[in-house]
């Protein structure tokens, strides 16, 4: 992770080096309910003009992904209010 530019209350902006030294800008957004919570998680270049191919958007938005959910799942073993 090199930077978090937004962070707080459901909403992490962070962005991270990417392949081919490629900055990538990903959000992640959190939703909780009252009886489960949602995070959708996206990842895309930071740079208007850089491209990152499907592929590429994928692989970072799925690790990115499968740590938010640890974090949820350690959460509620915690006795968060996450479910």
């Amino acid at each position: 992770m090199d930077e978090i530019t937004a962070f707080g209350h459901g909403t992490l902006d962070f962005t991270l080096r990417g392949p081919s030294d490629t900055t990538v800008s990903v959000q992640v957004r959190r939703t909780t309910g009252p009886k489960e919570t949602t995070a959708v998680v996206e990842a895309r270049p930071a740079a208007t003009y850089k491209r990152l191919d499907a592929a590429a958007r994928w692989a970072v938005a799925r690790i990115v992904e499968e740590r938010v959910a640890q974090a949820q799942r350690a959460e509620t073993a915690d006795g968060g209010a996450a479910r």
